[in-house]
């Protein structure tokens, strides 16, 4: 509800319920709070109080972290909070290890999201290289970048992919 009161006061009382699952999907605080992009100062705050090494392995069942939903949504405004606090989050895959944060925002057309997570994927790139981490322009998640480039009609930036590529 963007209440920061009333969950500040449950948060001081259950310092838990910053990081543990919420729901039946695994959701967390940061999951839910990015769905509704109007309380973007909720965000900031949770970001605030949660450690931002964290942020990579606050997931829910399907492996996906808060910048996976903030690309599935669209939210470009949480999507820049959460990769100005843990840039490592650009390049953590799903639980199928198939899909990134980047992938997410193309496979749903979200055109505003996917231009801004590929200008900072291209800044970060070092951070790919680390274990558990994926690049996005290389094998078998370049192509389903360059694919889902393809699919949802960024024609424009289809160049760019291959050029990093």
């Amino acid at each position: 509800m963007g209440d920061w009161e009333t969950a500040q006061s449950f948060f001081d009382k259950d310092k838990h319920a910053l990081t543990d699952k919420l729901n039946f999907n695994g959701n967390r605080t940061l999951h839910v709070a990015i769905g509704n992009p109007e309380n973007i100062g909720f965000l900031e705050r949770l970001l605030d109080m949660i450690d931002a090494d964290s942020l990579p392995s606050l997931v829910d069942d399907k492996q996906q972290n808060a910048l996976h939903y903030a690309a599935a949504l669209d939210n470009t405004l949480a999507a820049r909070k959460l990769v100005e606090r843990n840039p490592y989050l650009l390049f953590a895959a799903d639980y199928e290890k198939t899909k990134l944060p980047i992938h997410l925002a193309v496979l749903n057309s979200n055109k505003t999201t996917f231009l801004y997570l590929f200008e900072v994927c291209k800044q970060h790139i070092g951070l790919s290289q680390e274990d558990g981490y994926y690049n996005p322009f290389e094998g078998e998640k370049g192509v389903l970048l360059l694919n889902s480039t393809i699919w949802s009609g960024f024609l424009g930036e289809v160049y760019s992919i291959v050029y990093v590529s």
